[in-house]
């Protein structure tokens, strides 16, 4: 059902209460940890803050469960759904730890099978995926395109679609982070190909938005059009963990024709109910706007650039911090205070330098 219709679908929560149901009525914790990580797998892609409790919980159940029963398979799932919970959450060094971990675990011969239980895709291309992203998140240009070319290979070995397409919308995402546009393009033609052929509809739409996106941004805007086009209404309806992404780049072609104000609009009606891994990433985007819009705006943007590069620093989110970083510096050195602007760069900027 997830690989297919996605999870909203409501048979998907239906499956996975009876079996947590039958699991507790029977004492069996396999089929209870199989349908915590489901239903966890259900709360991992709505809105941040009405499931974080749930998703910690869940969590907390299922490493329970494997330590009890001393289950390395089970120990893996686990991971599995705590680097997402970790990423969702915004903090990148553990849900990278957790990656690494999971990787280490992960063997062929015993693990391929797990993605007819565990979410519809590949184990090990979920931990390459994150780990990549969180990476490009970091500022690590080259661990996130090593991580993130390992998880694609390995997909693209299994010659499974919802691998592909998992490895697919990570892999375009940190490429779009790092500032890789060439890389987006080629994702995201590759995804939007695919899913001609067998759509999975919370992961192409992702590579598709960021390819489409790519192209138009490239100068070639019939091409860009016709792929954002593709998933326009579909990434209305389907819930996933990138639909603020998804969001604002369609925002950056509607300020490219200069329809602004629509692009800040739809800006605002994300609001910060979206996964908190990109909200700091978000407040820097709306203070743009919100300049773009109302060039005397300076107060109200100063405050959206200032927001961000605080969350970002507490996220370690250095490539967000330096973007915010930057928005604020441009816009105090516009205000005559070259001094300011300097000193506020300086640390961010020294901490690139540094690696």
């Amino acid at each position: 059902i997830s690989a297919t219709s996605g999870v909203r679908d409501p048979a998907y929560r239906e499956a996975y209460d009876r079996a947590l149901a039958l699991g507790e009525r029977h004492g069996e914790d396999r089929q209870r940890f199989a349908a915590h990580w489901g239903l966890w797998f259900l709360d991992q892609v709505g809105t941040e803050d009405d499931a974080v409790g749930r998703r910690m919980e869940r969590v907390g159940e299922m490493f329970a469960i494997a330590h009890r029963l001393h289950d390395p398979d089970l120990e893996l799932e686990a991971y599995h759904s705590r680097w997402a919970t970790r990423f969702g959450h915004g903090t990148f060094a553990e849900a990278s730890a957790d990656a690494r971990a999971g990787i280490k675990l992960y063997v062929p011969e015993r693990h391929l099978h797990h993605r007819f239980t565990y979410g519809g895709h590949d184990t090990k291309v979920c931990a390459h995926a994150f780990w990549g992203v969180c990476a490009a998140i970091a500022g690590d240009g080259r661990e996130s395109a090593t991580q993130l070319a390992d998880g694609l290979a390995h997909a693209r070995r299994l010659d499974d679609p919802p691998a592909l397409a998992h490895g697919l919308a990570f892999a375009a995402l940190g490429a779009h982070f790092r500032g890789d546009l060439a890389t987006c393009q080629a994702l995201g033609d590759e995804a939007f190909e695919a899913a001609r052929i067998q759509a999975v509809p919370q992961f192409h739409l992702t590579a598709t938005a960021i390819g489409g996106w790519a192209h138009y941004m490239a100068g070639e805007r019939t091409r860009g059009l016709d792929m954002i086009e593709s998933i326009h209404g579909a990434s209305q309806q389907t819930s996933t963990l990138f639909s603020a992404v998804i969001q604002s780049l369609i925002a950056d072609i509607e300020t490219a024709q200069g329809r602004t104000l629509v692009a800040l609009q739809r800006m605002q009606n994300v609001g910060e109910t979206h996964s908190r891994f990109y909200r700091a990433e978000y407040r820097r985007r709306l203070g743009e706007l919100t300049l773009l819009a109302d060039p005397s705006a300076h107060a109200e943007a100063a405050r959206h650039f200032q927001s961000a590069i605080e969350l970002a620093h507490r996220q370690e989110a250095w490539t967000f911090e330096l973007r915010a970083a930057f928005s604020l510096a441009r816009l105090v050195a516009t205000d005559g205070r070259a001094a300011e602007a300097h000193a506020l760069l300086a640390p961010v900027v020294a901490r690139f330098d540094a690696d």
